[in-house]
């Protein structure tokens, strides 16, 4: 199973492209953004905000959803 990841440059977006991978293939839930934002989970939509300098973890985090 393959996971949904995005890479955000700054604060604001709609993330759009993620929401249609997971409305489209909603067996990768969550997806996962990376960004200057705090670490963040949003369930309703699916969604854990992951802050860049936790990258080189990423694999642990996504073990671990």
């Amino acid at each position: 199973m393959g996971q949904g990841i995005k890479l955000k440059s700054g604060p604001a977006g709609k993330l759009r492209s993620l929401h249609l991978l997971l409305r489209e293939y909603p067996q990768c839930a969550p997806g996962f953004v990376l960004s200057e934002a705090p670490f963040a989970e949003l369930p309703e939509q699916g969604l854990v905000f992951v802050p860049l300098y936790y990258a080189g973890s990423l694999d642990r985090i996504v073990a671990g959803h």
